[in-house]
């Protein structure tokens, strides 16, 4: 059975929270690679009211190396002041029984004080677990 990507869990997602989002990640077919926006965002969304948003996907056991990619890109720091919102969504299996569902773990970048950190928003893995009703099950 092909397994779904985490870019597309993750439009589906916002499609669902009704932002409108494209996957902005190219393949570059000569080097063989995948070349994010920027070198940062792997999609990009927008929602009347919430702006604009840039997300760097992943599963759970990449998050710590991604975070540290989009830390140290000098993109992420003038993407932020402009306005731009940036995110990076990890994504991991959770068990319910015998069923599994992918619930996401969001972390937005914010700055303070001229330094962009990352905050959880939303931690899914957790929640989800815990029986809360904002995990949404995907």
């Amino acid at each position: 059975m092909p397994t779904t990507s985490t870019n597309t869990r993750t439009i589906n997602r916002l499609r669902g929270d009704l932002y409108t989002a494209e996957v902005v990640e190219k393949w570059i077919d000569r080097i063989k690679k995948r070349r994010d926006y920027l070198h940062l965002f792997d999609i990009l969304g927008f929602k009347e009211g919430e702006g604009i948003i840039g997300i760097q996907t992943t599963t759970e056991p990449q998050m710590y190396d991604h975070r540290k990619a989009m830390l140290a890109n000098a993109n992420l720091l003038p993407w932020l002041m402009s306005g731009g919102r940036g995110e990076l969504w990890d994504w991991k299996a959770v068990y319910k029984g015998k069923r599994k569902y992918w619930m996401p773990r969001i972390q937005e970048a914010t700055v303070i004080d001229g330094v962009v950190i990352f905050e959880t928003r939303f931690n899914g893995h957790r929640a989800f677990l815990e029986n809360k009703n904002d995990a949404t099950i995907l």
